[in-house]
């Protein structure tokens, strides 16, 4: 009698455990509190540069820093994520001076790069803030790597391409380490 009462039940619900087995599962990447993202305004002016760099590397392996990784964002007004505008970067390796005064005649860089709006578009990708800028800039594409120990200042300006919207070149500066590791 139990066995029947079982089989009975098992013939109940196999059927019932079978179809919601057969049931298409839902999948999604995304999860159920996070909003799709908007997409990005047309009509946006940068108005913040943020640097993410990686420690100097000595790639060559002769005592003295001659590389960095730099990830970079810009950020318009009202709008939660990074953006994507066509632009142009330049790159300046200044010396830090030593006094708060400012000379009449600024030093020249240390070293120098430009990377122009079709170069600075193939090297872009994308993370949980949004799309960014990735490059690396080498000291010895630049004359060399053997320069004073010394923390510099790498200033670095966005210029976007020429267009009603695009708004006005924005700079900002992020510390770098040069010249010999230490030991």
């Amino acid at each position: 009698m139990i066995c029947l009462q079982r089989a009975a039940l098992l013939l109940v619900h196999l059927p019932v455990a079978i179809g919601f087995l057969a049931l298409p599962a839902c999948v999604s990447d995304r999860p159920a509190n996070k909003p799709e993202p908007r997409p990005q305004p047309a009509a946006i002016a940068v108005g913040k540069v943020w640097i993410s760099s990686t420690p100097p590397q000595d790639t060559d392996i002769n005592g003295y820093f001659d590389s960095v990784d730099l990830t970079i964002y810009l950020f318009g007004e009202n709008y939660p994520a990074s953006l994507l505008i066509p632009g142009a970067f330049t790159f300046e390796l200044v010396a830090k001076l030593t006094n708060d005064a400012k000379p009449a005649i600024p030093p020249a860089p240390l070293a120098a790069w430009t990377i122009p709006a079709d170069a600075a578009a193939a090297n872009t990708g994308s993370s949980a803030v949004g799309p960014f800028y990735s490059f690396r800039l080498s000291l010895l594409d630049r004359g060399g790597d053997k320069l004073p120990d010394q923390t510099a200042d790498l200033v670095v300006t966005f210029t976007p391409s020429a267009s009603p919207t695009a708004g006005r070149p924005i700079r900002e500066t992020v510390a770098v380490r040069v010249g010999r590791l230490r030991s």
